[in-house]
């Protein structure tokens, strides 16, 4: 009996809340009033409440503003990092010592200084020995180490003219990342790397509206052993390949451009039968770890 009345009770109140708030415009129900008032702002609202200072662009939902703004501070520090490797890339082409003005005593040498909004300026300094030049990698790149220098990340900005298509970024990274493979897998004489591609898509919303994601896309683990050549082309082709399904999938979101491309690498030393690994010398100093080797053939004699 207080079963049949609760169900009862129940289905009269889920009616009465059900459908409570109502658009006037096109006659679409809400169960909730912050869902109508999103409803309201975002379909039928006259008038963008924010508007982005940067570009101009005006938007209904905070959410989608925020969202905005932060792809303009990505943009800024990304283009502040390319600008300061290009300007370090410029001194050390110009630090060269001319022969004809050389003298007995100080040599005068000529350097740019950083990019302003002027244009580049130069100033003469003097100093006592000749400079020498800096080997300056031809792409841009930033490295991150991590868990004792066994994991490394090697992080290749996109070039403005090869940022709108992916595989075209890939492709002219394609001798970098080779060389850089082979280089790692020499020194460590053993290499599992892949790659990793980080791309900006869009969508639109409303008729003003755009929305934004910034999505990762990365290939199979490969493994490259001394002397051996990375098969960079599968690669490319597994990270162009994930791309253009998530583009097909039917969502609206179009490519937008290419924000950066990763090279991750770790070291590869398989182990042999019986082998005993020793502890780097950092979490050796801690005295917390015990790391026992057997002089024996009978290191499960106690277990079983």
């Amino acid at each position: 009996i207080f079963g049949d009345l609760s169900t009862e009770l129940d289905e009269l109140f889920d009616s009465v809340l059900r459908g409570t708030f109502s658009c006037n415009k096109c006659d679409q129900t809400f169960t909730h009033r912050r869902s109508f008032k999103r409803h309201q702002i975002s379909i039928h609202a006259t008038s963008a409440s924010f508007q982005c200072e940067i570009c101009r662009k005006r938007f209904n939902r905070k959410d989608n503003f925020l969202r905005h703004s932060k792809t303009h501070k990505l943009m800024t520090q990304i283009s502040m990092e390319v600008s300061q490797t290009a300007n370090e890339r410029e001194n050390a082409s110009v630090n060269v010592i001319q022969p004809s003005r050389a003298m007995a005593g100080p040599s005068t040498i000529t350097e740019p200084s950083a990019l302003s909004n002027n244009g580049v300026t130069s100033v003469s300094s003097t100093s006592a020995a000749p400079s020498r030049k800096r080997k300056i990698s031809s792409v841009n790149q930033r490295i991150k180490k991590t868990c004792l220098d066994t994991f490394e990340v090697y992080t290749f900005f996109s070039n403005p003219l090869t940022s709108k298509d992916l595989t075209v970024s890939l492709h002219s990274l394609k001798t970098e990342i080779t060389d850089k493979t082979r280089e790692i897998a020499s020194s460590k004489k053993g290499l599992k790397w892949y790659l990793n591609s980080c791309v900006r898509f869009s969508r639109k919303i409303t008729t003003e509206d755009f929305e934004t994601c910034t999505s990762y896309f990365r290939s199979k683990c490969a493994v490259t052993l001394d002397q051996e050549s990375p098969d960079i082309e599968t690669s490319i082709a597994k990270v162009i390949a994930l791309s253009n399904e998530f583009e097909n999938r039917g969502f609206g979101w179009e490519f937008q451009e290419v924000l950066k491309n990763e090279l991750n690498t770790a070291v590869y030393k398989p182990l042999a039968a019986a082998s005993y690994i020793t502890l780097p010398p950092k979490l050796r100093r801690k005295k917390a770890i015990l790391n026992i080797q057997n002089e024996d053939q009978q290191c499960f004699y106690g277990v079983c």
